[in-house]
């Protein structure tokens, strides 16, 4: 199975929309249900560690994750250590003074088995788009009433 794309618009710069994604301990809020505790922090972000864990049907899912490419406002390259989840690409571009986030996420090898490829494949297309708009949401400036 190929991999999975996409994006969205954030009102915000591209340097503190890359802030908050290069730092492990923001998906926690990222990701509802999921529990990010960063293990190594590295100041370039090559290296960067961190511990995850979740439940699934009531089983306990536990795993790490590791940023192997980042390039300073431009892109972080996630690889992940459970074989449902694969890596991740996260791509930053500015766009008309704000930030078009990107990501491409490159599915693990049971992806390949047809029915459960399937649903992971709608599982976590809903996952990366509730992260996408809970990332715009904190980072988006607040209409003042």
């Amino acid at each position: 199975m190929s991999g999975r794309t996409c994006s969205t618009y954030i009102d915000a710069p591209v340097q503190a929309v890359f802030e908050v994604m290069k730092d492990p301990a923001s998906f926690t809020d990222l990701m509802p249900g999921v529990e990010f505790v960063p293990e190594v922090i590295t100041p370039d972000g090559v290296g960067t560690t961190y511990r995850f864990q979740t439940r699934v049907a009531g089983l306990p899912i536990r795993g790490s994750g590791r940023f192997t490419q980042v390039a300073v406002n431009r892109h972080i390259r996630d690889e992940t250590s459970i074989p449902i989840e694969g890596s991740f690409d996260y791509w930053f571009d500015g766009e008309n003074g704000g930030t078009r986030v990107t990501i491409e996420h490159h599915p693990g090898r049971l992806w390949g088995v047809p029915v459960l490829g399937r649903l992971l494949a709608d599982s976590y297309a809903r996952d990366d788009q509730r992260m996408l708009a809970l990332l715009k949401a904190k980072l988006e400036p607040r209409a003042e009433n």
